[in-house]
């Protein structure tokens, strides 16, 4: 509650200072604080980034803000939030970034490429009949979707 208060008090805009008090509202279940919180920090990311660039260790906490961002919206069933966070999530992080090997981001980093498929498959609320289908998810899944869903065979149903 401090660094919410530091923030308001000083208008602050950098990313941490925006995004380090969702992890109390995601504790306290107030998860549209969280959104908002999260939501302003990926702002600032993209800003400092558009300024500055993101070949450095940065974006890691830049894909920290966008994965809370995510996560907060599906704890509050907003799938279509959930999934423009993951759009620009992935756009921030291009292979040419994973690439780099020293340091080595694809070892701090690759795990975030993974979240879109957490999200089509999930129970989140705010779906719609088109989003849960089998031809919405296997757009996106393409040859992941047998991995993407529990397996089952006919045997198994009976």
């Amino acid at each position: 509650m401090y660094m919410y208060a530091v923030y308001v008090k000083h208008k602050l805009t950098a990313s941490i200072y925006r995004h380090m008090p969702s992890h109390l509202d995601i504790l306290v279940g107030d998860y549209r604080r969280a959104i908002d919180a999260n939501a302003a920090a990926c702002l600032a990311d993209e800003k400092y980034v558009a300024e500055h660039g993101a070949r450095s260790f940065y974006s890691f906490y830049m894909m920290h803000n966008y994965h809370s961002l995510i996560y907060a919206a599906m704890f509050a069933g907003q799938f279509r939030v959930a999934l423009e966070t993951v759009n620009r999530m992935e756009a921030s992080l291009p292979v040419s970034l994973l690439s780099i090997e020293s340091p080595p981001m694809a070892d701090w980093l690759e795990n975030f490429a993974s979240v879109r498929v957490h999200v089509l498959v999930s129970n989140t609320p705010g779906r719609t009949r088109c989003e849960t289908s089998t031809d919405f998810v296997h757009q996106f899944l393409g040859p992941l979707w047998p991995m993407g869903r529990p397996h089952r065979t006919r045997n198994a149903i009976r």
